[in-house]
């Protein structure tokens, strides 16, 4: 990605985006918790979980804002032509309105919200933020890759909804074939009990699958 611009170069690049993904893996998890944890084990207790997954990604977004911040500070301020131009690209031509999209939702709400405890207890908000950072997530990606073809302006094509959709259900399906016949909660973990002994494997993997 960082190709994409060979006159520009930045240390802190490979670290954003390192966050940013396990920032969308944190969200995934915690979806996949809400829709599919609670389906099949409606007994079990997740406010603990879901707290503590809520925790977490609090955590990952305020990295990822540092990191953002950081290399935006010491970028802007050094203003080297070679290295202000890929702020440049990202700043004029619309481009500069899904910058302030990123640094509302990417950052501002959810490190409000992820701020109150209540909020990470309740499994519906917070599946419902984790929903909007995995979508924002792609929204930044755009954001980093789509300037260095179409600085004048924000393009859109169909080709990209096709890519998105094309590796990511790729992915899911080699993930539910991966999962096919593994348990979804740890066999004889004693926190458990014995009533979770018997599940050896995911329910739906296989017709899911």
């Amino acid at each position: 990605m960082m190709s994409l611009e060979p006159e520009w170069a930045s240390s802190i690049y490979g670290l954003l985006v390192i966050v940013g993904q396990g920032l969308a893996a944190l969200a995934l998890a915690i979806i996949g918790l809400r829709f599919v944890g609670q389906r099949y084990f409606p007994n079990e207790n997740w406010t603990q979980s879901f707290n503590d997954l809520g925790n977490f990604m609090l955590g990952f977004v305020m990295i990822w804002a540092y990191f953002s911040f950081s290399q935006f500070l010491i970028i802007w301020s050094a203003n080297i032509p070679e290295e202000a131009v890929w702020y440049y690209h990202r700043m004029q031509n619309g481009w500069q309105i899904v910058a302030l999209f990123l640094v509302g939702v990417h950052f501002a709400l959810p490190f409000a919200l992820l701020l109150f405890r209540r909020f990470k207890r309740r499994v519906d908000w917070l599946a419902g933020l984790a929903i909007a950072i995995f979508v924002v997530r792609l929204v930044d990606l755009y954001w980093l890759i789509v300037p260095a073809f179409h600085p004048e302006g924000i393009h859109l094509h169909w080709l990209d909804l096709a890519l998105w959709i094309g590796m990511g259900g790729g992915w899911v399906l080699i993930f539910l074939q991966q999962w096919r016949g593994k348990a979804m909660l740890p066999l004889h973990d004693p926190r458990l009990g014995d009533e979770h002994e018997h599940l050896e494997e995911f329910p739906a993997a296989e017709q899911t699958a």
